[in-house]
């Protein structure tokens, strides 16, 4: 009797055993699966940004750090790697995130794409034509993760240093068959009632009475957007407004501070123009309030505009405005460590930047930033030949900080200005012996400086356009391991689509 009740004991205790272990089990899957499914997600794209674009604003992130520039290559080089061994904190953000894959950026039927190719692939998961936005080989509208995100009743935000209706946002929050479809971009954000709408693009909004506008019609989508209830900032004079602003729960957004692009980071007006940064941490502050989430996709536009240049600092000095945005969602990573995931992705490279450039047969193994220090300005936005060529020769010491020119540079850039007094900015840098890739949107004397500045630095550039390399995708937080492999960009969109719970269509 004894032992038939120690036995009862024994099986009831067994029973208990497993019980209790199947109930911990369950727990642990159960927080595995909520671990999976991130609450707040925040997708960072660097337009036109590979691993040669990141890797150069490290470099010279930590090159600012030394105390004393020695031109010495080898004396240098040993301080420089010195200061790399001891301190890891001047190392971007980006490259300190957990996990690292790859992407392929193939479009539909190009090696090389386009951006509107790029962008619809990492919003949606499909391929498509170069110029499409979000639209399939038929046409057929598709959803992107931040719509789906929406449809789930997630809080959803766009941010970007380019037009707000420029390729990489309007994949995101549109539908159209081709990307200079602007005007209707801006009106579908409208119908998509997307929450906070931050980056330039303002003369999509006005209606076309308005002398700086780009629209055909007479709609005024600032008061469309005001009429259904949008807090809207239409230009820089309404910067300090936005910055006072604070977000209440349910408020949504609409902010143009520039009638085109923001400006380059190099160029920016600090007291009329916020930061992407200061962008993104106005966005956290609205889309944080709501409880279902939030989806915020924000662009380094002006990453892949600066490369397309061949502009070397304004290409360094957007990477790193824009690795302040991967900062400030880091940030609230800490905050909310179980329930954030932050991807970090370029959407292709552009300008086949080469970290160390040869002049003829000359043959080294060096990089020089000391004269990428000296620039206070781009080549855009920072100069324009406007045939006095004694100015131009002031600008170069004032902005560019090149006091002389050797033999050919001197004849690279007084044939670039013979060509440019001959034939206006138009015309083809080709004639001047092929010696610089001309970009489509400068002028020869413009292309000539940003190439004269690169080479000063051995930094080498192959295009003015895109180009068809595997892009890094470096990612943290819940469910950020998914993305480490060598992917199609396709794939980016699927996993985060998983992760939502959603399907895209």
């Amino acid at each position: 009797m004894l032992k038939n009740i120690n036995g009862r004991k024994i099986y009831s205790r067994l029973i208990m055993t497993v019980l209790i272990t199947m109930l911990l089990a369950g727990s642990v899957l159960a927080a595995g699966a909520q671990a999976d499914n991130p609450k707040y997600i925040f997708f960072l794209i660097g337009d036109g940004m590979a691993s040669s674009q990141a890797t150069l604003a490290e470099y010279y992130n930590q090159f600012e750090n030394l105390e004393e520039v020695n031109h010495d290559y080898d004396q240098y080089g040993e301080s420089f790697i010195d200061l790399q061994a001891e301190n890891h904190s001047d190392r971007l953000m980006m490259h300190r995130l957990d996990h690292e894959g790859s992407t392929r950026t193939t479009g539909s039927y190009t090696l090389v794409p386009g951006s509107a190719q790029t962008a619809t692939s990492l919003a949606t998961g499909f391929k498509t034509d170069r110029d499409t936005i979000a639209l399939d080989l038929n046409d057929k509208p598709l959803e992107s993760v931040l719509m789906a995100a929406q449809d789930k009743g997630m809080a959803t935000g766009l941010v970007s240093t380019a037009r707000i209706t420029h390729a990489t946002p309007a994949s995101f929050g549109s539908n159209v068959p081709d990307r200079g479809m602007e005007n209707e971009i801006a009106a579908q954000y409208l119908e998509n009632e997307i929450d906070y709408l931050v980056g330039g693009g303002a003369r999509h909004f006005l209606p076309g009475s308005n002398e700086n506008s780009k629209r055909e019609d007479d709609r005024n989508l600032f008061e469309e957007f005001a009429n259904n209830g949008y807090q809207v900032f239409e230009s820089s004079n309404d910067t300090a407004a936005f910055r006072d602003y604070e977000p209440q729960a349910g408020d949504q957004v609409l902010y143009t501070p520039t009638m085109s692009h923001v400006s380059y980071e190099i160029d920016r007006n600090d007291k009329l123009v916020p930061s992407i940064a200061e962008m993104t941490e106005k966005g956290i502050e609205l889309l944080k309030q709501d409880n279902d989430g939030f989806f915020m996709m924000i662009e380094g536009g002006r990453i892949d505009h600066a490369a397309h240049d061949n502009d070397v600092a304004a290409t360094i000095h957007d990477t790193l405005a824009f690795d302040d945005a991967v900062k400030t969602a880091y940030k609230f990573y800490l905050e909310h460590p179980n329930e954030t995931l932050i991807i970090v992705a370029g959407d292709h490279e552009t300008g086949g930047l080469g970290l160390n450039s040869s002049e003829g047969m000359e043959y080294d193994y060096f990089m020089d930033l000391a004269p990428i220090r000296e620039v206070k300005a781009s080549i855009e936005e920072g100069f324009e030949y406007t045939g006095d060529r004694a100015k131009v020769y002031a600008d170069l010491k004032e902005d560019f900080g090149i006091e002389e020119l050797n033999d050919r540079e001197k004849e690279l850039l007084e044939s670039a200005m013979d060509l440019q007094d001959a034939e206006g900015k138009g015309a083809d840098v080709g004639e001047m012996d092929g010696y610089w890739p001309q970009a489509t949107w400068i002028s020869p004397v413009q292309s000539t400086i940003a190439h004269i500045t690169s080479r000063r630095s051995r930094i080498g550039w192959t295009s003015s356009a895109h180009t068809g390399q595997i892009i890094p995708i470096r990612t943290h937080g819940v469910g950020a391991a998914r993305y480490s492999d060598s992917m199609d960009n396709t794939d980016v969109a699927k996993i985060t689509a998983e992760l939502l719970e959603v399907e895209l269509n």
